[in-house]
C-alpha cells in the first residue's frame, strides 16, 4: 500500500480509536469518503499530469455538492450515530453516488492496532 492508501487507513483506525474514548460520553467519531468530486484540487497537480489524469478524473467524478453529501450524512443520520466509527461511509457506486456504510474490510484495522497508532499519534504530536 502507498502513502497514500496508508494515510486513509490511518484515518479509518484513528476515528476508530477516537469513537472508543468518546463515545460513552455522546461524542461519535466517524470515517467518511466523498468519493470522486470536481473539485480544484485535481488542477494543483504537475500540468502535465492534470492533462493526462485530470480529464479523466472529471468525467467519472460527482459534482462538489454531492460529493459534501456523505460528510453531511454522517453528521446528522441516526444510522451513524448508532454505528460511530464502525463503518465507512461513501459513494455507493463506484466514487459517487448515494451514501451508503460499507464494511471496514482492511485485516489491519483492529482495536490493538488502533491504540498503538493513537499512541504513536501522541508521542509524535508531543500529547
Amino acid at each position: 500500500m502507498g502513502v497514500y492508501g496508508t494515510s486513509k487507513l490511518y484515518n479509518i483506525m484513528f476515528a476508530q480509536e477516537l469513537d472508543n474514548r468518546v463515545g460513552a460520553d455522546g461524542v461519535r467519531s466517524f470515517a467518511v469518503h466523498p468519493g470522486s468530486a470536481k473539485s480544484d484540487l485535481v488542477t494543483k497537480i504537475e500540468p502535465g499530469m492534470y492533462n493526462f489524469l485530470g480529464k479523466f478524473v472529471r468525467l467519472i467524478s460527482q459534482s462538489t455538492d454531492n460529493g459534501a453529501i456523505s460528510s453531511l450524512y454522517a453528521a446528522t443520520s441516526d444510522e451513524v450515530l448508532a454505528t460511530g466509527a464502525s463503518k465507512l461511509y461513501g459513494p455507493n457506486w463506484f466514487n459517487m453516488g448515494n451514501t451508503a456504510a460499507r464494511e471496514i474490510g482492511n485485516k489491519d484495522v483492529t482495536p490493538a492496532n488502533n491504540k498503538i497508532l493513537w499512541e504513536k499519534t501522541k508521542e509524535i504530536v508531543g500529547v
